[in-house]
């Protein structure tokens, strides 16, 4: 006889089917005496693909492929092809080299099923491993550079153009979103149940955060997808010509960073810092041998500038989230390879003392933080060095980035959702716990365009608010950089002593 029992321990139902001669009340008396352990990882072929199955829904007509098939190919694919199976979700020439191996491994397992041709079975198996339903237009969209699924009926994008769009994509329940959900978890070493309601996962290029229903109480999921692009997509004319900066300014910058001042980009989350590094990063000559230290593999600057001497490394972190190689030991180890300068991805933690030091011996370098304004920039990092175990007070610290960083950007996102580069200035000294600064650049709203309460546009121009310091235009000058670059950020009075 059969009997099916389901366990419902903290939230999560674990289901057994039991096939033998043993009466229904033994087997209930023996597993009342059992203590499961919470699931670990949810079972993909479980929880979507049987879903799948009954409501006949996104992944097409599956009836005839059974559920272990699913399991057993992507387990298959995880212990031999996992590079291919990650980034097959967002790179259609590694879907297509997916498909070519799911293909043989049917031939391979000799599988076939009644009512369904080998083509069809093919589709519908890449489908069920690697397809991710009605966001996948927007994850192989070139335009598209982050997906957020706030809501089943309220899904958003941010594009190369700085702004943030609605999009038409809806789900019909939590669960066909969750079934997309848990085919990224089940892609990756990560898990998500009712013990662990957040996960951040590295799926190829892509970095998925996640948090189910147990933390996010009222829509029942949000996840925020982030797409690097590893093709050319943002440049300085895009900049130029969405108005996120103006000619002006991206020519100083080129100087700046041809004259290895130290930069940093300041703002808050999802404005465009990491789009602002890639693009100014293209101004690093190509005989420079730049080493670039992320956390999460984001820039993929060797991709974007074939040309250039770009050598990129990633912190790592063990099963528990700690790190195992942080951003300290990256750049300790990345000074015995004889760099010429060092872009860290996100300035953090005590490792930012680490970062001065590297860029204030003779490397420069740029890196990112998080901020409200530029000038937030210096307390901040004053503060993440504080955290650390250093015994250098606060008006020394202060005192090292002035001496250090000699440029910062302001990148924001305005009401209008379009982003911009607010200002641009120059650190110049820090006296009395502060520092002190010199506003080469800054945007000045001039009109506001409402549609009812919204913001729809706001206009405006970039305006030069003064010039550079004696000492920062000697120093660009040394590196006998091309001054018309800067000739409008050079004061008459150092114009005319030359």
């Amino acid at each position: 006889m059969g009997a099916a029992v389901a366990i419902k321990e903290q939230e999560e139902i674990l289901v057994t089917s039991v096939t033998n001669n043993i009466p229904p009340e033994e087997i209930m008396q023996i597993l009342s005496k059992l203590k499961p352990k919470s699931i670990n990882k949810i079972n993909l072929g479980v929880t979507t693909y049987s879903s799948v199955l009954k409501d006949n829904k996104k992944y097409g007509k599956m009836t005839q492929v059974p559920i272990d098939v699913v399991n057993s190919l992507r387990e298959y694919l995880i212990a031999n092809h996992r590079s291919v199976l990650e980034q097959s979700f967002m790179n259609p020439k590694k879907r297509k080299e997916l498909t070519d191996i799911i293909s043989l491994y049917i031939k391979d397992n000799e599988l076939n099923f009644p009512g369904i041709s080998a083509g069809e079975l093919i589709n519908q198996l890449v489908d069920a491993i690697a397809g991710l339903g009605q966001i996948q237009p927007l994850i192989d969209d070139p335009e598209v550079t982050d997906v957020y699924l706030n809501a089943i009926d309220d899904v958003e994008v941010d594009k190369v153009d700085g702004r943030t769009y609605r999009t038409n994509v809806k789900f019909n329940s939590l669960e066909e979103a969750m079934e997309i959900v848990y085919k990224i978890i089940n892609s990756t070493s990560e898990t998500l149940n009712a013990n662990k309601p957040l996960a951040d996962a590295a799926l190829g290029v892509l970095r998925v955060n996640i948090a189910n229903e147990s933390v996010s109480y009222e829509t029942g999921i949000t996840v925020a997808i982030r797409k690097p692009q590893t093709s050319i997509k943002v440049t300085k004319e895009t900049f130029i010509e969405s108005g996120q900066a103006s000619v002006e300014m991206m020519q100083a910058v080129k100087a700046f960073v041809e004259a290895g001042l130290n930069i940093i980009v300041v703002g808050p989350t999802g404005t465009g810092k990491t789009q602002t590094l890639r693009v100014i990063c293209g101004e690093i000559p190509n005989n420079e041998r730049t080493f670039v230290l992320e956390d999460d593999p984001e820039m993929f600057l060797k991709t974007l500038y074939p040309e250039k001497r770009f050598v990129s490394w990633r912190c790592r972190k063990d099963e528990n989230g700690e790190y195992t190689v942080d951003y300290g030991r990256l750049l300790h180890n990345m000074l015995r390879q004889n760099p010429n300068r060092a872009v860290v991805g996100e300035a953090r933690d005590k490792s930012a003392l680490n970062m001065l030091k590297v860029f204030n011996s003779g490397h420069p370098g740029m890196t990112s933080i998080h901020g409200p304004n530029a000038k937030e920039a210096v307390r901040r990092l004053i503060n993440m060095i504080e955290e650390g175990d250093t015994k250098l007070s606060y008006d020394a610290i202060g005192r090292l980035i002035a001496s250090t960083i000699d440029i910062i950007i302001f990148q924001d996102k305005l009401p209008d959702r379009s982003r911009k580069w607010s200002e641009i200035i120059e650190l110049t000294d820090f006296k009395d716990g502060e520092g002190v600064f010199n506003t080469l650049y800054a945007f000045e709203t001039e009109n506001i365009i409402r549609n009812n309460d919204e913001v729809e546009l706001i206009e405006g121009n970039h305006k030069r608010c003064g010039y550079l310091s004696k000492d920062t235009v000697k120093k660009i000058r040394n590196k006998a950089v091309d001054m018309s670059l800067i000739e409008n950020l050079i004061s008459p009075e150092i114009q005319e002593g030359n």
